[in-house]
């Protein structure tokens, strides 16, 4: 039997060993189980909590881009309706000068018109007054030629003066010169 007390002895420090560990494996278990398990608890709870925080923040950013999103679009809508603004405002302004200058130059034209038209009635008045001129100044030269009997003269002379009358009658009725 000494062969069998060899090995049970073999199994004794084993056996030990295994005891030892399941006594330290209750002793913590009933002593460090509250405060294992009331850590882990409060672990899982601040991880909850965090999970719910993360998700209200998640929602509330969500919102923010949507309010963001809106806000851009809201201005780019502003921002077009200026420049629509603008272009007709521009293009009212371009349509005012074009149609200002038009009546300016219009204005000028007739102007030029009429100073060319006054220049034409005096150049023709003057040279009416030149042709007058020369015809009283033939008539006057004839008059003396024919300087042979006076009352032919008086009567020439009369004559000529009428004539030079009615010319400058007809002459400042025409054309105001």
């Amino acid at each position: 039997m000494a062969a069998g007390g060899e090995q049970t002895a073999q199994w004794i420090p084993e056996l030990v060993k295994f005891l030892n560990l399941a006594v330290i494996g209750v002793i913590i278990y009933f002593f460090a189980k509250k405060g294992i398990v009331s850590s882990l608890k409060q672990r899982s709870e601040d991880i909850s909590k965090k999970i719910i925080d993360a998700k209200i923040e998640l929602e509330r950013m969500q919102f923010e881009a949507d309010r963001a999103k809106r806000e851009i679009a809201e201005i780019n809508s502003i921002k077009e309706n200026l420049m629509n603004e603008m272009r007709e405002s521009g293009l009212k302004t371009y349509e005012q000068l074009v149609k200002d200058a038009k009546i300016a130059s219009e204005r000028i034209i007739q102007d030029a018109k009429l100073a060319a038209d006054n220049e034409i009635i005096s150049a023709i008045g003057r040279v009416k007054k030149q042709v007058v001129d020369a015809a009283i100044e033939q008539a006057l030269n004839l008059v003396s030629e024919n300087n042979g009997s006076d009352t032919q003269s008086k009567m020439h002379a009369k004559l000529l003066e009428r004539f030079t009358m009615n010319l400058q009658e007809k002459e400042g009725m025409g054309h105001g010169v």
